[in-house]
C-alpha cells in the first residue's frame, strides 16, 4: 500500500470523528461538513509533516479550532457591515421621506457648526466608507473615528429634536 493510499484510509477513518466534533461545538449557521472536509484536505496537502495518528486527531482538531474562529470572524464583519448598513440607511430613509422643505437647510445648519474633519469624516461615513478607510483618509486612529461619528450622530439627533424632526 502507498504512502498515499495509506494517508487517504486514515483521513477517511477521521473523517466521522471530526464531523461530530465540529457538529457539537460549532454554532448552527456554519456549514459543518464544508469545514469538515476543509480540514481534511489541509491535513492531506500537509501529510509530510504528519508524526503518526495521534497527532493526527490533535492536529485536526488544531486545524479545526482555527477554521471555527476564521468562520465566526468573517460572519461577525457579515453582521457588523450589516447592522452599520441598515444604520446608514435608515439615516437616508428618514433624509429623503422627510416632507419638510427646510429639513436640508436645517441639516446645512447642523453641519456648519463641525469642523472641517468631523464633515469629511461625517460625509464619509454617510457613503458607507469604512471606519478603517476613513482613519486612513483622514490619519486618525478607527477608535477615534467611531468616538467622532458616535458624537455626531447624537449632536445630530438632538438638533432634529429640536427642530421638529421626531421620530417619525
Amino acid at each position: 500500500m502507498s504512502s498515499d493510499d495509506l494517508c487517504i484510509e486514515q483521513l477517511t477513518a477521521l473523517g466521522p470523528a471530526l464531523l461530530r466534533y465540529l457538529d457539537a461545538t460549532c454554532p448552527s449557521y456554519m456549514d459543518t461538513e464544508g469545514l469538515c472536509q476543509d480540514v481534511l484536505l489541509t491535513l492531506y496537502v500537509n501529510r509530510s509533516q504528519w508524526k503518526g495518528i495521534d497527532s493526527l486527531e490533535a492536529w485536526s482538531i488544531k486545524i479545526a479550532k482555527n477554521k471555527v474562529v476564521d468562520e465566526h470572524r468573517r460572519e461577525r464583519k457579515r453582521r457588523n457591515y450589516k447592522d452599520k448598513y441598515s444604520e446608514y440607511h435608515a439615516f437616508r430613509i428618514a433624509c429623503m421621506n422627510s416632507c419638510q422643505s427646510d429639513f436640508f437647510h436645517d441639516l446645512a445648519i447642523f453641519q456648519s457648526g463641525l469642523e472641517d474633519q468631523e464633515k469629511e469624516i461625517l460625509g464619509l461615513w454617510v457613503e458607507g466608507v469604512s471606519y478603517s478607510e476613513i482613519a486612513r483618509k483622514t490619519n486618525s486612529s478607527s477608535s477615534a473615528i467611531g468616538r467622532c461619528i458616535h458624537r455626531m450622530k447624537t449632536a445630530l439627533a438632538s438638533f432634529l429634536s429640536k427642530n421638529g424632526y421626531g421620530n417619525e
